[in-house]
């Protein structure tokens, strides 16, 4: 699990025995903690920790992660799922609590010995086959291959709304496990230029979980050579898609679009995915002329990505 830099500075800076919430981003100490959770880290010396603890390092390339401890001398640290962490490691803390939405988790002696087992567990199963394939599996199973009704009635009501200041934390947690734009973009994108004049649009479950997301930016924001204002990012998570959320999003986006004056509306579809196209088509996108796809794939050229483009407005 991978921490935001600018609470661990924060932790670095206080004394022994002090202690700070950090959110965390990523998939690898699941289920103890996932994307999103606080951690309650508390600053710690080497003597306080012991094998079983979840302790918070820096690795030599800076990164920050909250793994579990295998060491004390020398420090050695890894996933839930028995991945060491590269060495050298510098303690930072030791997490004391895991707090998810409508309850928190308290990090002590029992739970030492359950995470040791859980690693155990899947440092035995790795060495033989047929557990190894059973896992990889269910690692494969993908949920958008139920039909339509029956991920709809599990996801329940979703709703279609804008992303406002106030989603910040929100948008680049879902960025970091989704989106190819850096979730710091997306936040600077959002604290000053769409409030302005574009907008984002998120698709929320009824928990406050995000499905979905897109954006209408204007190109020059992004340092583009093109004219106008196109809808990008337009993501929908595997286990929300074909029930109706990119339709949702993109109609919602064209209605800000028309309040703000702003017509056309581009969408410039990677390697011209077809099943996209064709959403959009049915949503009264044309193609543009030659010109603009062959400026489309220039800008994107310049940034070192040759791809294939088609480009798409809406007036």
């Amino acid at each position: 699990m991978e921490l935001e830099l600018a609470p661990i500075e924060e932790l670095e800076a206080l004394p022994l025995g002090a202690s700070v919430q950090v959110r965390v981003v990523g998939r690898c100490m699941w289920p103890l903690i996932r994307s999103g959770d606080l951690l309650l880290v508390r600053r710690c010396a080497l003597d306080a920790i012991v094998p079983g603890d979840v302790a918070v390092v820096r690795t030599a390339d800076r990164r920050f992660l909250a793994h579990v401890v295998l060491e004390v001398q020398p420090l050695r640290t890894a996933t839930l799922r028995a991945v060491a962490d590269p060495e050298p490691l510098e303690l930072l803390g030791r997490v004391t609590r895991v707090s998810k939405k409508g309850f928190s988790l308290p990090l002590a002696r029992l739970s030492r010995h359950l995470l040791r087992l859980l690693q155990r567990g899947y440092s035995g199963v790795s060495h033989k086959s047929w557990p190894l394939r059973a896992m990889r599996g269910l690692r494969s199973l993908r949920p958008d291959l139920l039909p339509a009704i029956i991920r709809s009635r599990i996801l329940g009501s979703i709703s279609i709304r804008a992303v406002s200041v106030l989603d910040t934390e929100a948008l680049r947690l879902f960025a970091a496990e989704y989106l190819t734009d850096s979730p710091d973009f997306l936040k600077g994108q959002l604290l000053r230029h769409w409030h302005r004049k574009g907008a984002a649009v998120a698709a929320v479950d009824r928990v406050g979980r995000w499905c979905g997301f897109a954006y209408l930016g204007a190109f020059a924001d992004e340092d583009f050579a093109l004219d106008g204002f196109g809808i990008r990012s337009l993501f929908v998570v595997p286990s929300a898609r074909g029930i109706g959320l990119e339709q949702q999003m993109v109609r919602f986006l064209c209605r800000q679009a028309n309040r703000q004056g702003i017509s056309p509306v581009y969408v410039n579809v990677v390697d011209a995915n077809p099943k996209l196209v064709a959403v959009l088509s049915e949503l009264g996108f044309v193609r543009s002329a030659p010109d603009r796809e062959r400026q489309v794939a220039s800008e994107w050229a310049k940034r070192g990505v040759v791809r294939r483009w088609a480009a798409l407005e809406r007036a």
